[in-house]
């Protein structure tokens, strides 16, 4: 029988796996909300939900409560609803002049590398593929120095403290990636970072070019050595920059699809990376009827799968999405996994 990391794997490398994979996750957000009801939802679609078998009724995540935290970067958050993260308002970078103190943290000071691999352990004997940590790296940069002086910074032909907050993160993000390569090799190692605002990239090609693709080819160039994949999680609108991030090396990219129309997709992804594609949870999901949803995922695998592979699709719950529609988006990832198998290729 397939295991799931064997199909995941031969739909990432375009080699004909047996069903598209599909999976989702709920949020401590709606969890929130819920309760037991989104609980049993999530009991009752073990194959779509990730991880389930370690949630237990009455033993969901512990959200994040309403406050202001500082992480282990010296960054302040501001949280101001459960189950959400909150917003960086305190960025220690502020000033290039603390760049001649300011330190990143040791990465063995807040990871623990026997955990690791016993998270990569534990995968590998439920049949599962096994995640590497990679980081974030242009968010990390938004951190630290703030959104509107980051723009302005990679706007500027030459601004003073950049490159050294660039190789400071890229410095932490290495050591990370090595140690995580090291304890395994993971199957995939993940990256995330949001490039796109709802209708255009937050900077153009040639400012990635210039000040981000680098980092992304030096990060990924272990990975690859390792013999592990690399997957991005990148919301927004993204197509302009696509053929840099493939170019820099990456395998797999997590985009969404409401921003990222099916015809650009088709265009630019399709066929050249696996696309874990994020449904429509700001409208479909969110705003439209069971029936809708059900004829969103049809499209999604009727647009952009091929039995060759390559294509994914994720989910995740929160907690403005009614319950129906919850329950319609798992039966619809059941009904239609299989569907890729009749498109042309």
């Amino acid at each position: 029988m397939t295991t799931i990391r064997e199909n995941y794997l031969r739909t990432a490398r375009f080699e004909y796996p047996e069903w598209v994979h599909c999976q989702a996750h709920a949020t401590p957000g709606a969890y929130l909300r819920y309760g037991k009801d989104l609980e049993e939802i999530v009991l009752r679609y073990q194959d779509i939900f990730r991880k389930p078998a370690a949630w237990q009724v009455g033993e969901a995540p512990k959200p994040r409560e309403k406050t202001t935290y500082t992480d282990e970067w010296g960054v302040v958050y501001e949280s101001v609803r459960d189950g959400i993260m909150g917003e960086p308002k305190g960025h220690p970078l502020a000033d290039y002049a603390a760049l001649d103190t300011y330190q990143a943290p040791d990465p063995d000071s807040f990871m623990d590398w026997d955990d690791v691999k016993a998270g990569y352990d534990s995968e590998l004997a439920d049949g599962r593929f096994s995640w590497g940590p990679g980081g974030i790296f242009f968010e990390r940069l938004q951190w630290l120095r703030g959104p509107a002086d980051l723009y302005m910074d990679l706007a500027e032909a030459d601004s003073p403290g950049l490159q050294r907050m660039i190789d400071l993160v890229l410095e932490h993000n290495l050591k990370v990636i090595r140690k995580g390569l090291e304890v395994g090799p993971p199957d995939f190692v993940g990256f995330g970072d949001d490039l796109g605002s709802q209708r255009a990239p937050l900077m153009s090609p040639a400012t990635f070019r210039r000040w981000l693709k680098p980092g992304y080819a030096a990060m990924w160039e272990p990975c690859r050595a390792a013999g592990s994949l690399v997957h991005m999680h990148c919301d927004g609108m993204i197509i302009p920059l696509v053929d840099d991030l493939l170019e820099a090396g990456l395998d797999v990219l997590n985009p969404q699809v409401r921003v990222n129309s099916f015809e650009d997709m088709w265009e630019v992804m399709r066929g050249r990376v696996a696309i874990f594609l994020s449904l429509d949870v700001q409208g479909v999901l969110v705003f439209g009827t069971p029936q809708e949803v059900d004829d969103h995922i049809r499209e999604c695998i009727d647009k952009l799968g091929s039995p060759r592979g390559g294509l994914m699709l994720n989910v995740g719950v929160y907690e403005d999405m009614p319950l129906e529609n919850v329950v319609a988006m798992a039966e619809a990832m059941r009904k239609y996994k299989y569907l890729h198998r009749e498109l042309p290729e």
